[in-house]
């Protein structure tokens, strides 16, 4: 996959470079997901000339003193590094005028990737905040994805089936009340047809979005405690039999069983069959 940076982002917009820095960690969490699921990040040739603050460019950080700078170094160099789409360019604007907006864009990232597989890096800028960007070749019109944070490059990335469920997971779900390091993958997405997992992941997401007080007084996820037979637990000989285990409910076959420390549902195994909660 192919994945190109809209150097347009960056027109020196930051009020200072501590805001553009900011800005940058969540580009590097994001060209880092690329970088391990070996995905291309193409770059302008000039790229390392644009503007951040209206009086330095991205060059002028190298020589800079500060220490957020000097954490960030490697991978401000990285940006300047190759692959470059100038040197295998797939547009063509002698064939075709591109615009974004109504503005001519030939010659940029962004008329690049509509010719790649639509999908660019912006940094933050008020041009260029939509998930999807509309360009305009003539009478064909496109919609790049925009990827401007982490959790957004993950849904996408999965969406095209660039990374794996669990990595999707860790990266969309970070830093909310649901766990995904315990799932085991007999029972977890290796189980699921593409159509189940978008019903786990909806439901999950759903789940994200209340509060504990809600999920539990919710009658369409139906939490409650998993109470079976000592003959009939599902986690006897588990490292998890001794736990109070919790189960919601997916669909009306469908569910999730794991257990809760403090705010956070640490997720273990999914059932698609419901013999499980028959039983409890």
């Amino acid at each position: 996959m192919d994945v190109v940076i809209n150097e347009l982002s960056l027109s020196g917009q930051y009020p200072n470079i501590e805001t553009f820095l900011e800005n940058l960690r969540s580009i590097v969490s994001v060209t880092a997901l690329f970088k391990k699921n070996q995905i291309n990040l193409y770059k302008n040739q000039m790229f390392w000339q644009r503007d951040i603050t209206s009086d330095k460019k991205l060059l002028d950080l190298i020589s800079i003193s500060h220490p957020s700078i000097t954490l960030f170094k490697s991978h401000l160099s990285a940006l300047s590094q190759p692959p470059y789409w100038e040197i295998d360019q797939k547009h063509n604007c002698e064939e075709s005028i591109y615009t974004y907006r109504g503005n001519q864009i030939c010659d940029t990232g962004l008329a690049e990737s509509a010719q790649r597989d639509g999908i660019v890096v912006s940094f933050a800028h008020d041009d260029f905040m939509d998930n999807q960007l509309p360009i305009q070749s003539g009478t064909v019109n496109y919609l790049l994805d925009n990827l401007t944070e982490l959790k957004i490059t993950a849904k996408i990335l999965w969406t095209k089936n660039c990374i794996n469920d669990i990595d999707f997971c860790h990266y969309f779900f970070y830093d909310t009340k649901l766990c995904f390091s315990e799932l085991d993958s007999s029972y977890g997405f290796d189980t699921l047809d593409s159509t189940q997992k978008n019903e786990f992941i909806s439901s999950f997401e759903m789940f994200t979005f209340m509060d504990w007080d809600s999920i539990i007084s919710s009658d369409g996820l139906d939490y409650k405690a998993y109470k079976p037979s000592k003959k009939e637990n599902w986690f006897t000989g588990s490292l998890y039999e001794q736990k109070q285990i919790f189960k919601f409910r997916i669909t009306q076959k469908y569910r999730c069983f794991g257990y809760r420390n403090g705010d956070i549902f640490h997720i273990l195994r999914f059932e698609i069959d419901h013999k499980i909660s028959d039983k409890g």
